[in-house]
């Protein structure tokens, strides 16, 4: 990880059944993230709750097309989180 305050890492892991491997990947990717957010991808297992043991943010949706779809709706996130502060 960088000393820079400044600066800041995200790590977005899209995933879908997923629970056996989820936790090693989250663990190693905060290695070097600021912040790691899975995108649950409907799965059948219990991957995202496993996710959302690991990291700040797990989101389930219905379906992952685009990552900068996804992208958006996390920094969409980010900004309602920085305005209630």
């Amino acid at each position: 990880m960088t000393s820079n305050d400044d600066c800041r890492i995200l790590v977005c892991i899209p995933a879908c059944n997923e629970a056996k491997t989820i936790a090693n990947l989250i663990k190693r990717a905060k290695r070097y993230a600021t912040e790691v957010i899975v995108y649950d991808d409907g799965s059948t297992d219990n991957t995202n709750e496993v996710a959302k043991a690991q990291t700040q943010l797990s989101l389930e949706i219905q379906e992952i097309r685009d990552m900068v779809v996804l992208l958006r709706h996390y920094f969409r996130l980010q900004k309602k989180k920085m305005q209630t502060l």
